[in-house]
């Protein structure tokens, strides 16, 4: 769900600031920005999941602009995104940050929403190697999480 614990005001600050990206809501709006038109191009009502993750498939990045106090919470858009091979752009979270250290950058995760906007008028997103290393990240990622890898993990963790 878009809403402002999330950090949307940010997303919608940063697509004001860079006209020059297409931007989409592919999940839910929260309620807080129901009243009225939508911010920016969403989808009327809940996407059905195959609308939505072909919506995501289409995109050529991702923006989570969660705050560090997420921690280590679990997100559903970044497990999208992993799936989907979708590299981030957003701020760094102790969460984010850890899973780069063990399988590389998953994107462009910069300390300061400033960075993200200066990340957005340059040129640095034309970069094709570095998105191919990012979706090759997130890929090796994805795989880390199967039920495949994790099987023999499980077993052999129950073993002892």
């Amino acid at each position: 769900v878009a809403n402002r614990e999330k950090g949307f005001d940010d997303v919608l600050n940063l697509a004001a600031g860079a006209p020059q990206h297409d931007w989409y809501v592919t999940g839910r709006l929260g309620a807080e920005y129901c009243d009225g038109p939508p911010p920016m191009p969403a989808a009327s009502g809940r996407l059905p999941r195959p609308a939505y993750l072909a919506a995501l498939r289409r995109a050529d990045y991702a923006i989570l602009m969660q705050r560090p106090e997420y921690e280590m919470t679990a997100s559903g858009s970044f497990l999208d995104c992993a799936t989907s091979r979708v590299p981030l752009i957003g701020l760094q979270t102790p969460a984010l940050s850890a899973l780069a250290i063990g399988h590389g950058p998953l994107g462009y995760l910069l300390p300061t929403i400033s960075d993200v906007q200066a990340l957005l008028a340059s040129e640095t997103l034309q970069d094709r190697a570095a998105y191919a290393r990012f979706q090759a990240n997130l890929s090796a990622l994805h795989q880390s999480r199967t039920v495949g890898h994790l099987r023999p993990l499980m077993l052999q963790t129950l073993a002892v």
